[in-house]
This record gives C-alpha cells, sequence and structure tokens, in this order.
C-alpha cells in the first residue's frame, strides 16, 4: 500500500486471478484434467540439496549412510512438491481474502499535519484507482457498517471499540514457510547452494598498504582501512536439515549479510584470534532487533460450525487501529484451522540471541502477552472466549528495526567487502518477491529508485522511535486502548481443559 511497486504487484494479482478462474471454466473435462495431471508429473523438478563441491575451492563431503540417504530424500521431496506449488492456485501459498482496517475515530483524508498510516492509504487507493468500501455510520449507504461485511467484528462495532473503517477485496495473506521453501527451491535450479551452519563471526583484516586514522565517517574520501574476507562457521549440528561435514571457513572477497534480527551480532561478533568490527558504535544506535507477541488460537471442534463466521471470506486480514493497540490477525484455513493474531508495537529488547536465549525470553514473557490478548479478545471477539478456542501456540517474531523504519541496503563504510542488507523494521516479508533486485543494484552499485531512501545514514537523535510509522506507542500492560467501552468481560477462556483436545 506504500509504492507503486506493492500497487502493480496487486493489479497484477488480481488479473492472475481472473485468468486462474477462466481457465478453470475450461477445464471442467475430467479427461483433459487427467491429462493434465500427467503431463505435470512428467515435468516435476528434483533439485538436488547441495553439490558435492562447493564454489570458492571449498569442498564439503557428504556423509553418505543410510540415514542421511533418507534424510536427503524426504528433503529433495519437500522441495519438489513447492516447486510445483503455484502460488495463486488451489494448494498454492497465497490465500485472496479481504482487507480490513478500522478505528475507533473517523479516518479523514488530506488533513495538514494529520496523517495517519489509515488516511495515507486511502489516499494511495484514491491514486491509483483501486476500489474500496468506506465502513462506518456516517457512510451514505445503510448496511455499510464494519458488522455488515464482517460479523466477527459485529460486537466492538456496536460498542463503539471500532466502528469506523474500510475494506479493501484485493488483498490475503502468504504462508511465510510454504513462500521460502518455495524459493528456496527456485534457487538450487538456478545453481545456488545452501550450505547448513551457524555463523560464528565474520574474518576481518586491516590492509597493509593504510596508516590511515581518521575517525570523521562523514567525510566521503574516508578510505576502507579493513576488508572482510569470509565468515567462521560453527561446528555442523546433528539437528540440520542435511547432515554434511564442511570446513569451518568460507573464503570470499565479499560477504552480503541478510540476516534480519541476527545481523548485528553476526557482524559485531569478536574473536580471540582476529580482527574485530572496527567502528560498533556504528550499529549500536542504527540497527535495535526487537521480539513481538504472536498468538495461533485453535477451535475446539463442538464450537467449530458456530463460529463460521471467523473462518473464510467472511473473517478478513485485519489491523484493529494498530498505531494505537498494535493489534492485527489473519484468517484461519482449511489445513490447520489456526487464526493468527499479533501485537506490533515497540518490542522486547533481545540480550540472548541463542536458542536457548529466545525460548527463556518466549516463556517470561507469555504469561503478561496471554493476559494482554485474552483482553483484546474479550473487547474484540468475544464469541472466541467461554472456552471456544484455546492459545494452540505462543511465539516471538524478531524484527530488526532501523530507527526511521527504512531497509538499510548498502555497503559498509569502513570494511571493504561487506554489504548489509537488512532493517526490515516488522514489514521485511511482504517485500520479497521485489526486495532481490533492489539488493542486487545496490551491491553492483547501479542506481534505483529506493537506493537513495536505503543507503548508509547515521540516527542523530539518540531518542528516536525504532520500527515502522505502524508501531503502537502503548505499554505492554495498557488498558486505555479500549476505554471508550464500558463492557467488562471477566471471564478468561478455560485452557487448561482445552489444551489436550
Amino acid at each position: 500500500f506504500y509504492s507503486p511497486e506493492v500497487t502493480k504487484i496487486a493489479l497484477e494479482m488480481k488479473k492472475m486471478l481472473e485468468n486462474i478462474k477462466s481457465k478453470n471454466k475450461e477445464n471442467n473435462n475430467n479427461v483433459e484434467n487427467k491429462k493434465q495431471s500427467k503431463k505435470e508429473s512428467k515435468t516435476n523438478y528434483s533439485p538436488n540439496n547441495l553439490t558435492d563441491s562447493c564454489e570458492n575451492n571449498i569442498t564439503c563431503n557428504h556423509k553418505k549412510n543410510n540415514n542421511n540417504k533418507s534424510k536427503k530424500n524426504t528433503n529433495d521431496n519437500d522441495n519438489n512438491d513447492h516447486e510445483n506449488n503455484k502460488p495463486y492456485e488451489s494448494g498454492g501459498f497465497f490465500h485472496p481474502h479481504p482487507l480490513l482496517v478500522v478505528k475507533k475515530d473517523p479516518i479523514i483524508k488530506n488533513v495538514e499535519n494529520k496523517s495517519t498510516v489509515e488516511s495515507d492509504t486511502l489516499e494511495i487507493f484514491d491514486k491509483y484507482k483501486l476500489q474500496y468500501i468506506p465502513l462506518d455510520e456516517n457512510s451514505y449507504v445503510s448496511h455499510n457498517k464494519v458488522s455488515y461485511y464482517f460479523p466477527a467484528f459485529k460486537y466492538s462495532a456496536e460498542n463503539g471499540i471500532f466502528q469506523y473503517g474500510y475494506t479493501h477485496q484485493l488483498g490475503g495473506w502468504v504462508e511465510c514457510g510454504k513462500f521460502v521453501k518455495w524459493m528456496k527451491s527456485k534457487i538450487i535450479k538456478l545453481g545456488g547452494q545452501f550450505i547448513y551452519s551457524e555463523v560464528d563471526f565474520l574474518l576481518y583484516n586491516k590492509k597493509d598498504n593504510t596508516n590511515h586514522n581518521n575517525n570523521n565517517l562523514d567525510d566521503d574520501d574516508y578510505e576502507k582501512s579493513y576488508f572482510v574476507y569470509g565468515v567462521q562457521l560453527k561446528p555442523s549440528s546433528s539437528s540440520s536439515s542435511i547432515d554434511i561435514s564442511c570446513p569451518q571457513k568460507l573464503y570470499s572477497s565479499n560477504v552480503i549479510i541478510t540476516a534480519g534480527a541476527y545481523s548485528k551480532k553476526i557482524i559485531l561478533s569478536e574473536s580471540s584470534n582476529s580482527f574485530s568490527y572496527p567502528h560498533k558504535e556504528l550499529y549500536l544506535n542504527l540497527l535495535k532487533p526487537s521480539a513481538q507477541p504472536v498468538f495461533y488460537y485453535k477451535f475446539l471442534k463442538k464450537y467449530e460450525q458456530n463460529l463460521s463466521y471467523f473462518k473464510g471470506k467472511s473473517f478478513p486480514v485485519f489491523l484493529a487501529d494498530i498505531v494505537n493497540t498494535g493489534f492485527y490477525g489473519f484468517p484461519s484455513h482449511d489445513e490447520n484451522d489456526l487464526i493468527k493474531i499479533g501485537n506490533h508495537f515497540s518490542g522486547y529488547e533481545i540480550d540472548d540471541f541463542s536458542e536457548q536465549g529466545i525460548e527463556r525470553l518466549t516463556q517470561r514473557v507469555k504469561p503478561q502477552e496471554e493476559q494482554r490478548f485474552t483482553l483484546f479478545l474479550q473487547k474484540v471477539f468475544p464469541d472466541l472466549l467461554y472456552s471456544k478456542v484455546y492459545a494452540h501456540k505462543f511465539r516471538l517474531c524478531l524484527y530488526n528495526d532501523t530507527f526511521d523504519g527504512d531497509f538499510l541496503i548498502d555497503h559498509d563504510p569502513v570494511v571493504d567487502g561487506l554489504f548489509i542488507a537488512t532493517g526490515g523494521s516488522g514489514h521485511a516479508f511482504k517485500f520479497a518477491g521485489v526486495i532481490g533486485d533492489i539488493i542486487a543494484d545496490s551491491f553492483e552499485r547501479k542506481d534505483n529508485i529506493y537506493s537513495n531512501r536505503f543507503k548508509w545514514r547515521t540516527n542523530s537523535n539518540k531518542n528516536a522511535k525504532f520500527g515502522d510509522k505502524l508501531r503502537s506507542s502503548k505499554t505492554v500492560n495498557d488498558e486505555t486502548i479500549f476505554s471508550n467501552t464500558n463492557n467488562d468481560i471477566i471471564l478468561k477462556p478455560d485452557i487448561t481443559s482445552s489444551t489436550n483436545n
């Protein structure tokens, strides 16, 4: 919603959906369907996970035993399945759904100095002639109300919590796991290779031909006195996707870091027998990893039929006054029958990036987040309570926030050969289909319309609010976001008796 590129993708998506519908009408003949199925099965692609010889003079020797063959075959079949999954077709990873944006206050466009995410998006809809339906009490059509189109929001609309908003029918959501596996199969088909190992630290060295000590990093003529020449890997874990034995060092004259929330940790990691990153202060006030809470709610079987308006097209992808509340969500679908609800706020600081450290943080914040999410359900979706759903899963979504909410895609200013592509600030995944071209252009020092916006920059404001402009400013336990309603539901879902179902 924030760039012509995304709008263009949405229009192309609509065209593809229309073509698919037309194609389905033409293929009603069962015989033709069988022929098509046979034809597709013959063109299945079964990529290898890793070739026997890696580039850059690094040799990876597969451990050839029965267990590893079994693992490899399983992984090949997995890649094969996702290679054949078409994004917009049945069984793919894109699910068309309407988008619903709701607020407790009216959304007013074209008001100077009172811009909001919701009003900005409407202006872009108007600019690119994308249709949307206003949903508020003052609409000229009597049934243009949130509760008419989306019955699940009836309670919150009638009680003055979210009675204003709009819906955009050309929306949807993508299953991240399936998409990543599909992209992986594409990369392998193009000759890409995957080495499953954790990075310990980067290999830095100082150039011999310079004694430059100028620390004025604002000077465009600043000479890079250090360079990166590869990465040090940790010993392969037995739990890795492929059990291989590789050297612990990978050598390269260029290293591109696309490690999300782990990027700063990798760049600044120290080694006792190697140079460390020379100017750590550059990253300390530029990138801030954070952890955001997400719950997955599952229906109890006996209530599923009575809660149909929380499924299918009647339940949208929603932003619930997100700048004030932080809450957003996705509908369930047939495969897992889970409703996903998350909160987009300043987040929890991460002091330990190990798997055990993330798990400790998850368990530490879960009780207070469960209380906060239950409050949201009470005020917005009370029908989901009374033990009709239970918290099936809780996890933390890791962000890598910049101080201005924009990506950081540029060459490092002091280390030659080091390139950074990170700073997703909570909105990185939706750009997965277009961000590669921008990264490639910036790496090759080619101009693109975003290179100046995403280039290396410094943060002079130590009190800057990290993250994108959608981020809720409310604290974890702030209940004032629902202060305009007098309905206090105190009954909490009985998840103790339903967890085993």
